[in-house]
């Protein structure tokens, strides 16, 4: 039984290697033929299009091949990597192998091999060559491999080493534009390179693409192409190695050199260029160096200097710049020196010199780490602080933010002349040392405003970046002399009258003051504190304003001020100008002055004018008030009231329009008038000849003797006082309307007409008042008892027998005697003898009515 299974068991392993045979005959016999499918789907692969055939090897072609697969490469190295490995395996089993189009992760692939044949075109590849010699070592003859994600082409010849796994090439290669030799070796994972490159016009393609694959600081990169732009550039040699795994291209064994042709040099774009006729551009140790070949920087020899960048390719990254010659201290110099922030207050102009520059200069972020410097000069002019100055001699040493001036002349003009020692510290803007001043004459128009000589003692010398400052301790008094004008701070102008002619003439007790000026006659600001002041102004409170902060700017044309509030503004030029706001004034309403050579135009807000000889007031919330020789123009409104007055030696106007009962009593000076609106309206040729209208509305007139003495005598007269109205009383006179129409003639104010209609009382007549003696001459008609007739005209035959025609009952009154003492009469008896008769008169006439 255990024999028949193990024969079973023999007969079965026989057909299994039977049928396995079987089917590789047929495999054979058919490939032998040649297959062609038109469609095969696998898992992870689609073919379309498919044949193979064998012929001593395997021919293969494919038109497509859809792999769902991830594609495990990333660099067009690690593909050149892989195919070359897979080279002997290919040439071992196939005759030819030609794919059309390979699908994979949303890209397409090509590859050919055949005779000799190598052709690969991918995501970051395209190969095209010939291989010579497929044994350990695989020969190709390059016609084109180009390294997509670096934008690099090489043709030349490649020998590998498969058993050692090196790589060696020696050929052309090509770049945005650079052309050159290149020798290359890879063992392992680290290339070994050498280039070199032919004349080029223009690396700022290449540098521009470079800065994207290499980690270079911008700063640096400007540097080696936009700082320095030539018409010619040539790589000499540039050799070095890169690990491909990590990308570590060990900076510090890099090492090059290249020619710039015809270079122009840009230490900062505010700064004019150097010139060089030839740069040697050197690298080595991570350091890279400049040469300059017939170099000059305006039109002076640089030929000592120079410049380079060290930790190139690695951290701390900076470049030193190094001016060695007899350049000028001036301003294209001190451009590149304030771009670094590096402030040395002198600027040369002219003269002899001899320099040396030193700027160490970070790259991240971009600074000057240190700087220093020796500047010698003779005979020069120049600028300190923007002052203009003359030096006979003198040398400044340089270290970082101090600077040591050693016996150093310096003379501005006529107005000073110094010696000085010590050191400058740019950072603080002080000047420690030994100031020697010969002199300082300081002149304002042709007065003396200073005049210091030979003082040694308790000076303060400041040299700012746009200054010389001099302190006069003893005499309280600072001096900046500016690039354009001076500044003298003075203060206290008690310890400086000693030394000035100018302010001994001035007749202020106490003052400080800040003087600013341009050219010693145009003075553009000037700051005056002022104390103890006597003057016309006051706060609304009613203080007198004795203190005042005077902004001043003025030139022998133009002058204007303003305080520190911007509440008093007053300019000078042709005409006077002056602006208040919330600043009363007190002045004499008695004095006017016509002999003045100039306009004066005044403008106020929330002003109030007030006349020192009486209690008179105008009240504003604005006014302006014009005076041209003769004529006054005087415009105010306060609250909804307006007026306008006119005055001039052929004409006087006035137009006063809802006037309130405050602005009024103000204006009077009295307290006459209660509630309402009032209008005036005056027109004439002068003060003493015109005619005007004066108009009340809904107001009360109150506490006026001539009014308070027509109620005295109605209170008198039994038959007027039982009738008087609550309205017409000893508190005043309420008017509805009021019209008084006159004119004045010399010292005579006739009233034309005057109505006056009251709630209770309607007053109207004419008259005169002699303004000299204040004389009056009024006769008037006082319609009473307006609230009883109006009660008995509603009651029939009663209304016609007691009123008179209209239905009023009327008082006539004379007033004589004056202003402040007026004597009324009336013809009260008449009216009263003539009432009976009338009465009497009106009830016979009734019926007949």
């Amino acid at each position: 039984m255990i024999i028949n299974a193990t024969s079973n068991t023999i007969k079965s392993i026989w057909k299994f290697f039977l049928f396995i045979i079987i089917i590789f005959v047929i495999l054979i016999l058919t490939l032998l033929q040649g297959v062609r499918i038109n469609s095969l789907s696998l898992p992870f692969v689609e073919v379309t299009q498919l044949y193979i055939k064998l012929d001593k090897k395997l021919i293969v072609s494919i038109k497509d091949l859809k792999i769902n697969t991830k594609h495990e490469t990333s660099s067009s190295y690690e593909e050149l990597q892989n195919y070359i490995d897979l080279l002997p395996i290919v040439e071992t089993l196939f005759d030819s192998i030609s794919i059309q189009k390979i699908h994979y992760e949303n890209d397409v692939a090509r590859i050919l091999f055949k005779n000799s044949l190598f052709y690969v075109d991918t995501k970051y590849l395209s190969i095209d060559s010939s291989v010579k010699n497929l044994s350990n070592n695989i020969l190709f003859e390059i016609k084109e491999l180009i390294f997509k994600d670096f934008d690099i082409e090489f043709q030349g010849s490649l020998e590998v080493n498969l058993g050692k796994n090196s790589y060696d090439f020696f050929g052309n290669y090509e770049s945005k534009g650079i052309h050159g030799n290149a020798k290359l070796r890879m063992i392992d994972n680290e290339l070994f390179y050498r280039i070199s490159s032919k004349p080029t016009h223009s690396i700022a393609f290449f540098m521009d693409y470079l800065n994207t694959k290499v980690s270079i600081e911008p700063e640096v990169s400007d540097w080696i192409y936009k700082n320095i732009v030539a018409t010619e550039y040539k790589i000499e040699y540039l050799e070095g190695k890169i690990n491909l795994k990590t990308f570590d291209y060990f900076p510090k064994s890099m090492r090059g050199k290249a020619i710039a042709k015809n270079a122009t040099i840009t230490f900062n774009q505010e700064a004019p260029p150097a010139f060089a006729e030839e740069v040697t551009v050197l690298l080595s140790d991570d350091t890279l160096s400049f040469k300059l070949k017939n170099g000059s920087y305006q039109q002076k020899p640089i030929e000592n200097s120079k410049v380079y960048i060290y930790n190139l390719l690695t951290e701390d990254t900076g470049i030193v710049v190094e001016l060695d010659s007899n350049l000028l201290l001036d301003n294209e110099i001190q451009k590149i020196l304030k771009a670094f922030n590096i402030n040395i207050p002198l600027i040369q102009k002219q003269g002899l010199n001899a320099s040396k520059l030193k700027l160490d200069i970070d790259f991240i972020p971009v600074h000057v780490k240190e700087y220093s410097g020796i500047f010698e000069f003779e005979n020069s002019h120049a600028l300190l602080g923007g002052l203009e100055v003359f030096s006979k001699s003198g040398t400044i040493l340089m270290e970082n933010e101090n600077l040591t001036f050693k016996n150093v002349h310096l003379q501005h003009k006529d107005l000073f002349s110094i010696y000085i020692d010590g050191i400058l510290n740019t950072q603080k803007k002080e000047f420690k040392g030994k100031t020697n001043i010969e002199f300082i004459d300081v002149n304002l128009k042709d007065k003396k405003l200073l005049h210091v000589k030979n003082f040694l003692s308790n000076t303060l010398f400041f040299i700012h970046q746009n200054s010389i400052q001099i302190n006069l301790l003893d005499l309280d008094t600072n001096l900046s002399f500016l690039e354009n004008g001076a500044h003298f701070e003075i203060k206290s102008i008690q310890s400086l009258k000693p030394f000035s002619e100018l302010l001994e003439e001035l007749q202020i007790k106490q003052a400080t003051a800040s003087i600013r000026t341009k050219d010693y006659q145009t003075f553009n600001s000037t700051t005056i504190k002022v104390k103890e002041l006597e003057s016309m102004l006051y706060e609304k409170n009613g203080t007198n304003i004795q203190n005042l902060t005077l902004e001043v700017q003025n030139d022998s044309k133009k002058f204007h001020l303003k305080d520190k509030t911007d509440r008093i503004k007053a300019s000078f030029e042709k005409d006077f100008k002056l602006e208040l706001e919330n600043i009363d004034i007190k002045t004499d309403f008695s004095k006017t002055s016509s002999s003045l050579d100039f306009n004066i135009f005044v403008k106020g807000k929330n002003s109030t004018i007030f006349d020192t000889n009486s209690s008179l007031s105008i009240l504003n919330d604005n006014f302006s008030l014009e005076q041209k020789g003769d004529e006054i123009n005087f415009e105010s409104s306060y609250k909804k009231g307006t007026l306008k007055f006119l005055s001039s030696k052929e004409k006087i106007f006035l137009d006063a329009d809802n006037l309130g009962d405050k602005y009024v009593n103000a204006l009077l000076g009295k307290d006459i008038f209660y509630e309402g609106e009032m209008s005036l309206f005056l027109d004439g040729k002068s003060k003493k000849d015109f005619q005007g209208v004066f108009f009340l509305h809904e107001g009360t007139l109150k506490d006026l003797k001539f009014f308070n003495n027509i109620m005295a005598f109605i209170n008198t007269i039994p038959a007027l006082a039982t009738f008087k109205s609550p309205k017409f009383n000893d508190n005043g006179y309420e008017i509805q309307d009021g019209y008084i129409s006159f004119i004045r003639k010399q010292n005579t104010l006739t009233f034309d007409e005057i109505k006056l209609k009251g709630h209770s009382a309607d007053i109207s007549g004419k008259g005169s008042l002699t303004l000299e003696t204040n004389k009056l001459d009024m006769k008037l008609q006082i319609s009473t008892l307006k609230d009883i007739s109006n009660a008995i005209n509603n009651i029939p035959i009663i209304k016609d027998i007691l009123l008179g025609e209209g239905g009023r009952i009327y008082t006539n009154l004379s007033v004589k005697g004056t202003l402040d003492k007026p004597e009324i009469a009336t013809h009260i008896l008449e009216d009263t003898v003539l009432t009976p008769v009338n009465i009497i008169k009106r009830a016979l006439q009734l019926p007949f009515k």
